[in-house]
C-alpha cells in the first residue's frame, strides 16, 4: 500500500498528462474542423476563399506594379501549387506527429505556420501572363 502522499502525487502525474493529451486532442481536432469548413462546398467557404484569392491577387498585382515579380518561379509555383500545398500539409503534420510532447501552443504555433506557407504559396504562385492580342493593345 502506498503512503497517501505518493498515491496522490501519482493521480496528479497522471491526470496532469491525460489533460494536457485531450486538449491538445482537442485542438487538433478544431483545426482539422475549421481547415474541412474552409475547404468544403459552403458558400461561407466559398466567400472566403475568393476574398482570399482576391486579397492575395491584389497584393501580387500592387507588387508588380512597383517593379517586384516572381518571374519563373511564381509560373513554377502556380503550376505546381497543388503539390506543394499537400507538401506543406504533410511536413507540419509529420512536425507534429514527432514532436516530444505537443501542447496546445504547439498546435497553435504549428496551424498559424501552416497558414503562412498557404499563403506565400498562393501569393507567390502566378499564372504565364497570356499574350496580347491585337485587340487587347488597341491596334
Amino acid at each position: 500500500m502506498l503512503p497517501s502522499d505518493a498515491a496522490a502525487a501519482a493521480f496528479d502525474a497522471m491526470v496532469h498528462f491525460i489533460k494536457v493529451t485531450l486538449r491538445v486532442i482537442l485542438l487538433v481536432g478544431l483545426v482539422v474542423a475549421i481547415g474541412a469548413f474552409f475547404t468544403g462546398p459552403s458558400r461561407a467557404a466559398i466567400r472566403t476563399r475568393s476574398g482570399f484569392k482576391s486579397g492575395t491577387e491584389w497584393i501580387r498585382n500592387y507588387g508588380e506594379r512597383r517593379g517586384v515579380s516572381t518571374g519563373p518561379v511564381g509560373q513554377w509555383t502556380y503550376h505546381h501549387r497543388r503539390g506543394l500545398r499537400i507538401g506543406a500539409v504533410a511536413l507540419f503534420a509529420l512536425i507534429f506527429v514527432f514532436w516530444g510532447q505537443p501542447t496546445g501552443v504547439v498546435v497553435i504555433v504549428l496551424a498559424i505556420l501552416l497558414l503562412l506557407v498557404l499563403g506565400l504559396i498562393e501569393l507567390i504562385g502566378r499564372p504565364a501572363a497570356e499574350p496580347a492580342t491585337a485587340d487587347q493593345t488597341g491596334s
